[in-house]
């Protein structure tokens, strides 16, 4: 599968995994056709590891000198993690933060009321810190 092929199979997933087209195709627009232009600009069709690579250093190297700017640099690093999962695994592994349940929140919760109800402070006081 080409490099191209790869960037547009990652954009059909994300449609697939329910993102708004705008958002798919503007991944695919900004943070995957670079990378498909790195290669062709070196003559490759297929994915290359080292052209990745290579890459990513520039754009952390670009962000460093304060040339593109913080939603930028996760906007193009986040496309070479995606054609790297394409590119391994032929798909895209959907990765999210752990949330916090209500009973997470309990435990941690709990023994903060149970001490300040043993130091005799109001949750009124509390609140207004």
């Amino acid at each position: 599968m080409t490099i191209r092929e790869s960037a547009k199979l990652a954009t059909e997933q994300m449609l697939e995994a329910g993102q708004s087209p705008r958002t798919a195709w503007h991944t695919h627009a900004c943070a995957f056709l670079p990378i498909v232009r790195a290669h062709e600009s070196q003559g490759k069709e297929m994915f290359d590891p080292e052209i990745v690579v290579a890459y990513n250093e520039s754009v952390k190297s670009r962000y460093a000198q304060g040339l593109i700017g913080k939603s930028q640099y996760h906007k193009l690093t986040c496309g070479v993690r995606k054609l790297t999962e394409m590119h391994e695994h032929g798909k895209l592994i959907w990765k999210a933060p752990q949330m916090e349940t209500w009973y997470g929140f309990e435990r941690t919760w709990q023994p903060f009321r149970k001490n300040c109800f043993n130091q005799h402070i109001k949750f009124a006081n509390i609140y207004h810190i």
